[in-house]
């Protein structure tokens, strides 16, 4: 904005020193100078209310006296709810719903961004995201014959791509809450071409926080002890009231009410095409896990999910390195398997449930860490949680070999909350500008993979049970067909019929997200050695830090 009034202070001038050169007299160069300024008003008009959009948005920065991620400063939920609901009267692109209250009465935020025009057509957007969904399939028909070709189309070519952000259920992983106010103000704002391809082609939904009692909790102890010894020490109790850091463990349960809210947006309201979960893990090796993730993979699971998993995990590689950024991990700790956490659940549900992992601080606090050289791993330290050390220099990292999935490592040095808004701004945009480019191809092929699992069940290749995560067939009864129910039809009821029949497991086949409770149902073992066994009789062995005997649901 600066370089625009420049620009027309220039113009200006320009003029009256030629109409001065000409010898012309003072009434007339008032008249011709009102007549200039007159002509370049309705070119000068985007730019002045451009201009006055973000001068009643002030950035982040401004409004909280310094920047997101600065050592040692936090902003707190209730902070931040009053800065989104400050852009939400000032900008048209940004909706700002208060969609409930959690556990401890705090506003549970949904922002709805896109373009003007979409923000106020956003009835339309959404039933046309839920007909992608076949939302209005009726159990039994065919799901070729749920909409005509004009419909299909009118998805394919007129409809925007539907983003799912959701940030730091975990409390204690402060960047992605913090970071998400410079991306709000920024899609607020800025006319970037790049910004504007976003807007123009993307749904993009926030929710800026999924814990907020636990966002309130750790910045308020935080703040207690900075600047003490025990600056960035964990809380003597659980940031969410209940269940703690197991609130990522309830998508398949439906116990809490941050769980119920953030169901309501999936699989009621919206049904997010791409979902982004972001988190932060330990601070000594890689600096971010970006998907894919690694085996074993679940059957249960449409192979389109996981292609474009991948797809859009390494586009948020590639701009990570595009920016010069180094500890970049894929396909690694973490499992295509397991139905238990937030945007893993998405898989079932037909959605493009992602995980992003950053390496952690001491809250807001800086880490340090020891030196390696590249190719050249230092022996192993021993020692807790390496992100929450009390240690002023941590061990330098071991896993400093370059390899397909990890090309740049990380060879030690300090860290800030400061990286982790910087690398998760950078993989937020990325997610949103991959889905801008493959807009109308992205909503084709979740059309396609919704309608085949909604025939895959009416073809009775799950009757008598389910297929499980081997391949083999199981049975099922009762208690998951319940909650797959109430995930996708709002409440705990009958099971749905298919093709007039009660469908023998209970599932609700007239949904996309059937694969949710087939996958849940499974009965399932698993020994000592960490090798699961299923009904089939097939095994599969993993490593014990892959999956954990209490990530396997036993009915």
């Amino acid at each position: 904005m600066p370089a625009q009034r420049s620009w027309l202070v220039h113009v200006l001038s320009s003029a009256s020193r030629l109409v001065h050169r000409h010898g012309v007299g003072r009434p007339m160069r008032a008249f011709l100078l009102a007549a200039l300024m007159l002509a370049w008003i309705p070119l000068l008009a985007p730019i002045a209310s451009v201009g006055l959009q973000a001068q009643g948005i002030p950035a982040p920065e401004d409004h909280f006296g310094h920047r997101i991620g600065a050592d040692r400063e936090l902003v707190s939920w209730e902070e931040a709810v009053e800065y989104y609901r400050l852009i939400g009267n000032a900008s048209d692109r940004v909706n700002v719903r208060e969609t409930g209250q959690s556990t401890d009465g705090r506003p549970f935020l949904l922002l709805e961004i896109s373009s003007g025009e979409t923000v106020a057509n956003i009835d339309r957007y959404r039933a046309l995201q839920q007909r992608l969904y076949f939302q209005d399939h009726n159990p039994g028909q065919d799901p070729g014959a749920v909409h005509s070709a004009g419909q299909r189309e009118e998805i394919f070519r007129e409809h925007k791509a539907v983003v799912l952000i959701t940030a730091s259920i975990h409390a204690t992983e402060v960047g992605a809450a913090q970071m998400s106010l410079e991306l709000v103000h920024q899609l607020a704002t800025s006319n970037d071409p790049r910004i504007l391809k976003i807007l123009d082609n993307v749904i993009f939904l926030l929710v800026p926080s999924l814990n907020p009692d636990g966002m309130s909790m750790v910045v308020d102890w935080y703040d207690r002890y900075a600047g003490t010894p025990f600056e960035g020490g964990s809380m003597p109790w659980l940031y969410q009231r209940y269940v703690g850091h197991d609130n990522n463990r309830d998508m398949y349960m439906y116990t809490q009410e941050e769980t119920r809210l953030i169901g309501e947006i999936l699989w009621k309201e919206w049904f997010p095409s791409i979902w982004l979960d972001e988190h932060q893990m330990g601070s000594r090796g890689a600096r971010i896990f970006v998907m894919p993730a690694t085996d074993p993979i679940n059957n249960n699971v449409h192979p389109l999910v996981y292609r474009l998993n991948g797809i859009f995990g390494q586009a948020q590689g590639a701009a990570l390195e595009e920016a010069g950024k180094v500890g970049i991990v894929y396909g690694q700790t973490y499992t295509n398997f397991w139905p238990g956490a937030m945007a893993w659940t998405g898989w079932w549900h037909n959605q493009v449930g992602m995980l992003t992992e950053l390496a952690s601080v001491r809250i807001a606090t800086p880490t340090v860490q020891g030196a390696a050289r590249l190719g050249q791993p230092a022996a192993a330290a021993g020692g807790g949680r390496g992100g929450y050390s009390a240690a002023a220099v941590q061990a330098a990292p071991t896993d400093v070999q370059p390899r397909t999935n990890y090309p740049r490592p990380w060879l030690g040095g300090e860290w800030k909350l400061r990286d982790i808004v910087d690398y998760e701004l950078i993989v937020s945009l990325a997610t949103l500008e991959a889905a801008a480019d493959m807009r109308e191809r992205l909503n084709r092929q979740i059309y396609e993979v919704n309608r085949s699992t909604i025939e895959q069940f009416l073809d009775g290749e799950a009757s008598g049970g389910a297929t499980d995560e081997l391949g083999g067939s199981v049975a099922i009864s009762g208690t998951f067909a319940i909650v797959g129910a109430r995930q996708e039809d709002g409440g705990i009821g009958d099971p749905a019929p298919s093709a007039g029949k009660e469908h023998p497991s209970g599932i609700p086949s007239g949904k996309p997200g059937a694969s949710f409770p087939a996958s849940c149902c499974t009965t399932a073992a698993i020994d000592d050695r960490t090798t699961i066994r299923c009904d089939s009789g097939d095994e599969w062995g993993v490593a014990p830090q892959v999956l954990m005997k209490e990530q396997i649901t036993l009915i």
